[in-house]
């Protein structure tokens, strides 16, 4: 005869510390499951006791409303009683038809009729056992059926009530039927044994073979456990031996595979970290990064603050100017710059560049994006600036040296040809040296190295000097002069600047009105500010010319001017007339003249 073979446990080891704790799951597992099935399996005998009750109570509402008459009749509800086995409660709404809300704070008053087996209680002793709340939720057209224990029976009841309805649906009365429960009791204590049975018979079996298939499993999992520790140390070669049984072996394998996918994560991880040390090289402009399938990878706030968006796009869309640079670039691999101008006027300027991965391989595109509006306005006045000095200095330097030249060859033999010469030559540096004074006081004013003084001052002086100053000018022109000023005027501004302002706004209309006209050098009051300015009747300012008469070196068309300026002048005078506080403006009309004006406070 063979030896027996007996089951020995060791409890050394990570092995053992295993086969515990299987063994502590198991019957942790079965304890738990048994009370569980224990409590869903009285839920659900408690859950058919009071439907059983439910349907009962629908019957006996159904036989109710097929009489003629609802009203209470004591040999069918002693009947019905005998017939479903449970006490029957009948009761009706009071006689006013009152309806009781369930959500309402008010006693309402029933009549009633409570029978079972002939049997009558007290309708007081019912209202001290039962809630009024389930009575008025019948009488609401709703169903009840729940248990618990009363005063006026002994021991626990299960109850279910019912509306009944006359034939136009409303609620006429209700029923509720009350059926101890001494029955289901015995059920459940049934349901018990039976489940103490099981689990006493189970646990053992359970604990030995779990005990067993752990000893089994603990040689290959510390074996794939040694392998993973390999993994985390990082030795992603490292391949793991399959043995033991199929889930173990489907373990080893899923490590196997885990190493692959790490050393893959791992150049990944290294990508990332190459976006974004480019992310973080232009921090301070617009960055957008996206994957090959225009996945939006990085968007930094600056991005979305230049496109106005109010969240980074999910997909890049290759309707927009970047999104298609993008997709190009990945195709192509090829960096492109290109332009976009936004619907308010601001111009942005996109460098797309491809990504790549460590094989070389393209994976996505970055776009970088500058808003370069103002260094394109700043270099386009840089250049017209240059261009403007050099066309207003060339002509008087062009005069001189036309002048010049024949004096030197000796062309001019008569003093009066010399006279006239000279006459041109001095006009010529009067204008160039206005252009440079002129030049000099714009950039003063721009930097705002010139100071302007303000005081409380009358003006109406200013005005006839002002007209002085030109009246000589005016009479060659053949444009008469005029002052209009009806009252005394006073305001905060300086002397010398207004009549500077002033002098410019005569200047140019002395240069557009023709012989026979007139220029008015007016001043008002207008609420708690004075008005001056200077109004003419020559050939007006077009509309489209209105909007940058303003600006430096800007003039209309030179064909319907009697002399030649430099275009500073309006431009120095609304920046004189700023540092003063003051307003300036034109209001004008092609044919009929214009009219400038600036407006000062008057310290009221």
């Amino acid at each position: 005869m063979s030896k027996p073979v007996y089951f020995k446990w060791n409890l050394k080891g990570i092995g053992a510390k295993t086969t515990m704790s299987h063994i502590l799951l198991v019957f942790v597992v079965i304890f738990f499951a048994s009370i569980l099935t224990y409590i869903q399996v009285t839920r659900n005998l408690e859950d058919t006791f009071k439907q059983s009750l439910l349907v009962s109570a629908r019957n006996l509402c159904q036989r109710e409303e097929s009489f003629p008459e609802i009203a209470y009749n004591k040999e069918r509800m002693d009947a019905y009683g005998e017939l479903f086995d449970a006490t029957v409660v009948y009761f009706q709404p009071d006689q006013e038809g009152i309806r009781y809300t369930p959500s309402a704070d008010v006693e309402y008053d029933f009549s009633y009729i409570i029978t079972g087996y002939g049997v009558e209680y007290r309708w007081e002793l019912v209202l001290d056992g039962l809630d009024k709340y389930f009575f008025a939720c019948i009488l609401s057209g709703e169903e009840v059926a729940e248990t618990g224990t009363f005063n006026f029976v002994r021991g626990e009841v299960a109850f279910a009530g019912a509306p009944i309805r006359n034939a136009e649906g409303d609620v006429a009365a209700g029923v509720m039927l009350m059926k101890p429960m001494d029955s289901f009791n015995k059920q459940v204590s049934a349901t018990f044994q039976t489940l103490l049975r099981v689990f006493l018979i189970s646990l053992p079996l359970a604990v030995i073979i779990a005990g067993l298939l752990s000893r089994k499993l603990t040689g290959p999992i510390l074996q794939t456990t040694e392998g993973a520790r390999k993994l985390a140390e990082g030795q992603y070669g490292e391949y793991i031996e399959a043995s033991g049984c199929d889930e173990v072996r489907e373990l080893a394998n899923v490590m196997n595979v885990l190493s692959q996918r790490l050393k893959h994560s791992i150049g990944n991880l290294r990508q990332e970290r190459d976006k974004l040390e480019l992310l973080v090289n232009g921090i301070d402009e617009g960055i957008i990064a996206a994957d090959w399938y225009m996945r939006t990878l990085h968007c930094n706030q600056v991005f979305l603050e230049m496109l106005e968006l109010d969240a980074a796009p999910e997909i890049v869309g290759i309707d927009c100017f970047y999104g298609e640079m993008m997709h190009r670039v990945m195709k192509t691999g090829v960096r492109e710059t290109g332009k976009y101008q936004t619907s308010d006027g601001r111009k942005l300027m996109a460098i797309v560049s491809p990504l790549h991965s460590e094989e070389k391989v393209i994976i996505g595109a970055e776009c970088l994006v500058r808003d370069v509006s103002e260094a394109e306005r700043l270099e386009q006045m840089r250049k017209d600036y240059v261009a403007n000095i050099s066309h207003e200095l060339r002509t008087p330097l062009t005069g001189i040296r036309g002048m010049v030249e024949p004096l030197i060859d000796g062309v001019f033999d008569t003093e009066a040809e010399k006279q006239d010469c000279y006459q041109i030559i001095y006009k010529e540096t009067i204008r160039l040296e206005k252009l440079i004074r002129e030049m000099l006081d714009m950039s003063r004013l721009q930097d705002g190295r010139m100071t302007i003084e303000t005081e409380e001052m009358e003006v109406n002086f200013i005005l006839e000097e002002a007209a002085a100053r030109v009246r000589k000018t005016a009479a060659e022109a053949g444009v008469d002069l005029r002052v209009q000023a009806r009252e005394t005027l006073i305001c905060q501004g300086n002397e010398d600047r207004i009549l500077q302002v002033l002098t410019i706004f005569l200047d140019n209309a002395l240069s557009f009105t023709p012989a026979g006209g007139s220029v008015t050098i007016f001043g008002r009051r207008e609420e708690k500010r004075v008005v001056l300015g200077v109004r003419d009747t020559g050939c007006g300012i077009q509309p489209k010319d209105l909007p940058y008469i303003w600006e430096r070196f800007y003039k209309v068309d030179k064909s319907r001017m009697r002399t030649t300026g430099t275009g500073l002048g309006l431009a120095i005078a609304k920046l004189i007339v700023e540092r003063m506080h003051g307003e300036i403006g034109v209001n004008s009309e092609p044919g009929k003249g214009s009219e400038f004006w600036l407006a000062l406070e008057t310290g009221e």
